[in-house]
């Protein structure tokens, strides 16, 4: 009776073991990691971009803010759209999305800033692309 009693105690141990080698090897989620929110053509490899900044107004429209700095000595000439996007991550349609165009001198900082169409606006995407001079 003592054997079997003995051997029950490890078989659950072995068990109680497993089991939380088990639970360990549960790979747990990784966290999510923001989509990009900045695409710069291909041909503009001088821009670098330094930093982008968020904030919004009173009424909880969304303002965003690029910096960006042309680490060349030449002038930089291209031009730039935001399309701004709702919480389920349908495109706003508004008047100002359209590209412009934009300049920017050599070895210096160019600032972007844009406010949203709205508080329904709660992501963005910002596209640069050079011109075809």
């Amino acid at each position: 009776m003592l054997k079997i009693n003995n051997l029950l105690r490890l078989l659950l141990l072995f068990s109680l073991c497993v089991g939380l080698l088990a639970c360990a090897a549960i790979k747990q989620p990784e966290p999510e990691t923001e989509p990009q929110k900045v695409f710069v053509g291909s041909k503009l490899r001088n821009l670098e971009q330094v930093r982008v900044n968020e904030t919004r107004l009173a009424d909880g429209t969304l303002v965003v803010q690029l910096e960006a700095y042309n680490d060349s000595s030449r002038v930089l000439e291209g031009y730039r759209v935001v399309e701004w996007f709702d919480a389920d991550g349908m495109k706003l349609k508004y008047v100002g999305s359209k590209w412009l165009p934009f300049r920017v001198q050599g070895d210096s900082f160019f600032t972007l800033r844009q406010v949203a169409p709205g508080p329904k606006a709660e992501t963005y995407r910002i596209q640069l692309k050079k011109s075809s001079k």
